[in-house]
């Protein structure tokens, strides 16, 4: 029992300090080999893409939101697009780092499955992360797009399904109420 409660505060003093560094992902653009460093050192700036991703497909005109983590020392983020390797375009120059950015897909891009996003820490360039191939193609005027595009964001959906639950309860009881007072 005591030596869980020791893990339990050291672990809540590392996740309050941010001393504890992780290595899943990107540190300054390199990767450290999926494996995680337990050892307690102070962690160098990080910064993370979880969407887009390698499976992700999204239309032009369309807007999607671009998923990110970073350490705790990373206050601004210049996000830009590449398509090939190739500058494409500035996203957001100077965005708070939220973890989270909706992004409005301009229609005049070329379809391709050959594009990136590039999150790099504004005040410190070489700390940045490319993310991987991703596909961005042009929605014909004749093919309607059902999508649910910025609805995605996770709190939207739990919101709208909280709602419909709430509405759905409603009416069964007010249904067993009217019962109730016909039988009465």
């Amino acid at each position: 029992m005591k030596k869980s409660r020791l893990t339990i505060a050291i672990l809540t003093i590392v996740a309050i300090t941010g001393f504890l560094q992780f290595g899943f992902e990107t540190f300054n653009g390199t990767s450290d080999d999926n494996v995680i460093n337990s050892s307690i050192i102070e962690s160098e700036s990080f910064i993370t893409i979880s969407l887009p991703d390698n499976s992700s497909s999204w239309p032009t005109s369309d807007t999607e939101w671009l998923y990110f983590t970073s350490s705790n020392d990373i206050f601004i983020l210049n996000i830009t697009l590449y398509k090939d390797g190739i500058f494409e375009l500035i996203i957001d120059e100077r965005t708070p780092n939220t973890g989270a950015m909706l992004w409005a897909i301009p229609s005049d891009l070329e379809s391709s499955s050959q594009y990136q996003i590039k999150i790099a820490d504004y005040s410190n360039p070489s700390t940045y992360v490319i993310s991987p191939f991703f596909e961005i193609y042009s929605a014909s005027a004749q093919e309607p797009v059902f999508r649910l595009g910025a609805m995605a964001n996770p709190i939207v959906l739990t919101s709208i399904g909280l709602l419909i639950g709430a509405c759905f309860i409603n009416n069964i009881v007010r249904k067993i109420l009217a019962k109730k007072r016909r039988e009465y």
